[in-house]
């Protein structure tokens, strides 16, 4: 009798389970009345009052360990009735080191640092809306569905970055006619966030991934707070 095949499902949906059970931060988004400008310079208002998120894991080279103090991460998160909005603060000691060649959008995979939002608007662990900016201002999307991500996939969003003494930052405003979510009062989302730094060649994520088993989609943080919010219309229009 051949073991092989029960055997097989069995180890995969141990991997899940064991995935699905790893601590998940949380993620209280607030509603905001005033947004901020995009214009990846962190000083609105808003983003003074609301929480900060922090504390990021290594995921490459090394799959061990916290991003050091040179180098911390914070991330911010708000909506309104139009858009979600995230800040991110990318810090470093030596930002005379950071890399920022310039790209076409999506072409992320270059000689510049990168932030992302992985945003799963259904809290599955399978599918993600993911929006990448370079610390050049490049602007990426893409969607991600088990193991296969679609960089072909292009919607509407605006993001900025700006770059000083400091670090460099950025901002996102993310509109929902660029999502797809339930119509639910109150929704349940999750997220995670990705840090590459190019002069390190290092990765961070805001909820840790363990690479060794199964998905990057199924660590994600959660997201609470998100309500009374409904699906627009989804029409676009492009110069032609």
């Amino acid at each position: 009798m051949n073991y092989s095949l029960p055997l097989f499902f069995s180890l995969f949906f141990i991997s899940i389970l064991t995935a699905q059970t790893e601590p998940s931060k949380i993620i209280v988004a607030e509603r905001i009345s005033n947004p901020p400008k995009i214009d990846g310079i962190l000083d609105d208002a808003v983003w003074q009052t609301l929480p900060i998120h922090t504390d990021f894991n290594m995921l490459q080279p090394s799959n061990e360990g916290k991003a050091p103090k040179t180098h911390r991460t914070i991330l911010k998160m708000a909506y309104d009735n139009s858009a979600v909005y995230f800040a991110a603060y990318m810090y470093d000691d030596n930002p005379s080191s950071i890399r920022r060649q310039f790209s076409q959008r999506d072409e992320i995979n270059v000689q510049a640092d990168v932030i992302s939002i992985a945003l799963n608007t259904y809290n599955d662990s399978i599918n993600e809306t993911r929006f990448y900016i370079t610390s050049a201002g490049t602007i990426g999307d893409s969607k991600v569905s088990q193991n296969r991500q679609d960089f072909s996939y292009d919607v509407v969003f605006d993001a900025k970055a700006t770059i000083n003494d400091r670090g460099w930052f950025a901002e996102f405003k993310i509109p929902y006619n660029a999502l797809r979510f339930p119509e639910e009062d109150i929704q349940d989302w999750s997220l995670n966030m990705y840090r590459s730094i190019i002069d390190r060649n290092e990765t961070y994520t805001y909820n840790y991934i363990n690479r060794e088993v199964g998905r990057e989609t199924q660590y994600n943080a959660t997201i609470n707070g998100v309500r009374d919010i409904e699906p627009p219309v989804r029409l676009t229009f492009f110069p032609f």
